[in-house]
């Protein structure tokens, strides 16, 4: 498990905790939902660093959020959720090439404060999140016309988020938020009976580049170019009893890109 360096843990207590204890609520809340567009590459890796397989897509979604202000702070709380198919190009155990589509589920929620320092195009961010993504690899046959059975997997993890905020014109700002996992796992599903793999975790990052566009007193255009990073070290190797056999999850990362597009109202 990835620990969060002492200043880190103490800055998000700072601004989880101490901040909203010490302002007076603002009575204003903004209400958002919109669209996404996500390109997903996903790749595992064995011991030397080789592609063992790799899924890539484009995923279309859907978005929802609120923000409730305290002044300089802002309590903000996120869902989002992608699905669609993706193209798999790998290998079976005897390192036979096989390709096939998985079907893709990515459930994304969040809590976070932001602060606005006082004077400075400087917002600080700080939160927890939650990622769930189910990856169903369908059956297919190798390049030898042999089947090869598909894999139902879930992917989830919580993970703690500490970045900032920037303002490069009066519309315009840049979102940078390092992200630390935590307790990552993976399950295989196989005859009705699921496998657990501890993952390991490293951090991750998160690059957004917001537009905001104000369309009336209470009306808001959103759009956000995004890239976002996951890695993950190989998990120990469990016994799985239907394959009568050991298996682990390899050395794996995510890397993700895209735009959202959201509308929001002010009351």
């Amino acid at each position: 498990m990835v620990r969060l360096p002492r200043l880190a843990t103490w800055l998000l207590c700072q601004v989880l905790v101490v901040g909203p204890l010490g302002v007076a609520k603002v009575h204003a809340l903004d209400l958002r939902a919109g669209l996404s567009w996500m390109d997903f590459e996903y790749k595992e890796f064995d011991d030397a660093g080789e592609i063992l397989d790799r899924e890539d897509g484009s995923l279309p979604g859907l978005g929802l959020g609120v923000t409730q202000p305290f002044g300089r702070w802002s309590l903000d709380a996120e869902f989002t959720w992608h699905v669609g198919s993706a193209g798999y190009s790998g290998q079976t155990q005897d390192r036979v090439p096989v390709s096939t589509d998985t079907d893709e589920a990515i459930w994304d929620t969040s809590v976070y404060m932001t602060y606005s320092v006082p004077e400075r195009p400087l917002r600080v961010v700080a939160g927890l999140g939650y990622r769930y993504w189910e990856r169903d690899i369908q059956p297919s046959r190798d390049i030898n016309g042999r089947p090869v059975a598909g894999l139902l997997e879930y992917y989830y993890w919580y993970y703690l988020m500490l970045g900032m905020q920037f303002d490069v014109v009066d519309e315009l700002s840049f979102d940078f938020r390092a992200l630390w996992p935590i307790d990552a796992t993976m399950e295989l599903a196989l005859a009705g009976a699921n496998t657990r793999f501890d993952l390991g975790e490293r951090p991750g990052l998160r690059l957004a580049a917001p537009w905001r566009k104000p369309l009336s007193q209470r009306l808001t255009l959103t759009v956000e170019p995004y890239l976002q990073y996951w890695q993950f070290d190989a998990s120990p190797s469990v016994y799985v009893p239907e394959l009568s056999g050991w298996a682990y999850e390899p050395d794996n990362d995510t890397l993700s890109w895209g735009l959202r597009a959201w509308l929001a109202a002010g009351f």
